[in-house]
């Protein structure tokens, strides 16, 4: 379909969808740990669980379930060759697209991605490093809010002085409304 995914001139990011057919998969029990653990040892596990070299595969891990009260888990580990991703890359960059996530497709919703290999791809130059454009302006959102708070406070400590003033000008006619007060007392 022309026009969605972008032109040569714009290019957008969008999810790259992999067919489970064209990765390979396992299933193994790890004791609990952080999934940023789970990736790095599964990157230096590839050789002994995959057929292929580590140095040819891209691979990923996803916790499936907790068992016995969290203790252990049970990991699916996904590995691609990284000809398969290098062709769909250059493919998609052909086509206008930036892949921004590239993972497994599963069920009926294709923007639904399983497991993500793109962080890796950038790692080894294989995809082009992600924009830094959303960041800068987020920080430009977050400075620009806290001039206006600045700003806020400012001039809310005018008018406090402001107020100060007022009330030091009518200290003279206070004190004299106050002696009239008194002797009519």
């Amino acid at each position: 379909r022309d026009g969605i995914a972008g032109t040569a001139e714009r290019p957008r990011p969008v999810n790259l969808a992999l067919a489970p057919s064209q990765s390979l998969q396992r299933f193994i029990d790890l004791p609990a740990m952080g999934l940023s653990d789970i990736r790095s040892m599964m990157a230096l596990e590839a050789n002994r669980l995959f057929p292929l070299a580590s140095d040819s595969l891209l691979v990923d891990a996803e916790i499936e379930a907790r068992r016995d009260n969290g203790k252990t888990l049970q990991v699916r580990v996904v590995a691609i060759r990284r000809e398969l991703a290098e062709s769909a890359v250059s493919t998609a960059l052909m086509a206008g697209i930036i892949p921004r996530r590239i993972g497994i497709g599963e069920g009926e919703h294709p923007d639904h991605l399983h497991f993500d290999f793109a962080p890796q791809m950038r790692a080894l130059g294989m995809l082009p490093p992600k924009s830094q454009a959303p960041g800068i302006w987020w920080a430009l959102v977050g400075a620009l809010f806290l001039l206006n708070i600045g700003l806020l406070v400012w001039r809310d400590q005018q008018k406090v002085a402001q107020l100060e003033a007022t009330v030091e000008a009518q200290q003279p006619a206070v004190s004299v409304y106050r002696t009239i007060a008194t002797r009519t007392a």
